[in-house]
């Protein structure tokens, strides 16, 4: 893992493992300000195991915002959640009744989000390739298609749970917050304005050149 500056911010996006053979768990760190894949994480274990190595992903990417996907499981979510982890994606849900909006932790990845945050990250990829750093992302992203069915995922045999989790990440980048900060100069090289007009100052004994 590279240093972690005090000024960067950070997203902690996954895909959960969901009921398919061969599913991982997979997370990705990104930078939210030069958008380049920081660090990621793939592992096949249980549930709150996966909670905890994110809890500790995050506190140690600057408590970076975590943005982990809720559909075939909430726990993951919960168990963060239940250790008080500080920092979480938002999304807004729609009341299908009252069409009263709440808001809730958590990515959902359903008809209307899939494509729009593949298609995020197909853009990000063709201008910026660079920042993708992880082999084992580029390879999956090159066994992608779109089916007869219209949807888009991994050709047979193959598997889209890093692609699917750094689409998350570029998608939950725009949550990211940087805060404006008080530049400070140091008090020995602040300037005397009220000399500005001045023609003449004086800076001590003249200079003699030999």
């Amino acid at each position: 893992m590279p240093n972690v500056p005090a000024m960067t911010k950070y997203v902690v996006s996954g895909d959960t493992a969901g009921d398919t053979l061969g599913d991982e768990f997979s997370t990705d760190v990104i930078d939210a300000k030069t958008l380049e894949q920081v660090a990621t994480l793939e592992m096949q274990t249980d549930e709150d195991l996966y909670a905890k190595q994110l809890y500790c992903l995050g506190m140690y990417y600057n408590w970076g915002l975590m943005a982990i996907e809720t559909n075939f499981s909430t726990y993951p979510q919960k168990k963060l959640e239940e250790f008080n982890y500080p920092n979480f994606y938002v999304r807004e849900v729609v009341d299908r009744i009252d069409k009263a909006v709440t808001k809730q932790f958590g990515f959902n990845t359903n008809k209307k989000t899939k494509p729009l945050i593949l298609s995020n990250l197909v853009q990000i990829v063709r201008e910026s390739v660079e920042v993708i750093n992880d082999p084992k992302t580029l390879r999956e992203m090159l066994t992608m298609v779109r089916k007869e069915n219209g949807k888009q995922e991994a050709e047979e045999g193959f598997h889209d749970d890093k692609v699917m989790s750094a689409a998350i990440g570029y998608h939950a980048v725009n949550q990211v917050t940087f805060d404006i900060e008080e530049i400070r100069v140091n008090p020995q090289y602040h300037f005397n304005l009220e000399k500005s007009n001045e023609t003449h100052y004086d800076y001590g004994e003249d200079i003699v050149i030999v």
